[in-house]
């Protein structure tokens, strides 16, 4: 091989790991688990909320069911980009950011759990790959939903779950 293909070769990996690297991480992040109140059920998972300003950044308040897993997947469907802990089960501490971790990064399917059943404010960044939770002001009754979605045909999604 030639110097010049063995560099032209070179530059193109480098090519791909940054645009790669640069690219937004995931349109959505879906709850689904044993700790949420839709279990892993895909059409019950909650939606987490993204920032306006940081595409990155993901956040609901939802009921977390102490000692119950839970993850985060980025399609409507399994089999696609998932976010988890890494090489083992992880019990989040109020205000203590964990290591959020892609299943391009790790196989392993290990789950989050919170020691203590309450409504919880959850943010995932996945530029920073950390996941911090935190009791919620709100503790009156059981939070399921972050929003109200509307579909149907008089909506531009039209009766696209995903749109």
């Amino acid at each position: 091989m030639t110097i010049k293909k063995f560099t032209q070769r070179i530059l193109c990996c480098i090519i791909l790991a940054a645009s790669t690297l640069t690219s937004q991480a995931a349109e959505r992040l879906l709850i689904v688990g044993d700790g949420v109140w839709g279990g892993w059920a895909i059409d019950n998972s909650i939606v987490m909320m993204k920032d306006e300003t940081n595409p990155d950044l993901f956040t609901a308040t939802v009921q977390l069911k102490a000692n119950s897993d839970f993850k985060f997947l980025t399609a409507t469907d399994w089999g696609n980009l998932e976010y988890r802990a890494g090489d083992a089960t992880v019990t989040l501490s109020e205000g203590v950011a964990a290591a959020l971790v892609s299943s391009e990064e790790n196989s392993n399917d290990n789950k989050f759990q919170v020691a203590e059943t309450a409504n919880y404010d959850i943010s995932a960044d996945l530029a920073a790959k950390t996941l911090t939770v935190k009791k919620a002001a709100y503790q009156e009754t059981e939070i399921k939903h972050t929003a109200l979605w509307l579909i149907g045909s008089a909506t531009p999604g039209g009766w696209s779950l995903g749109d």
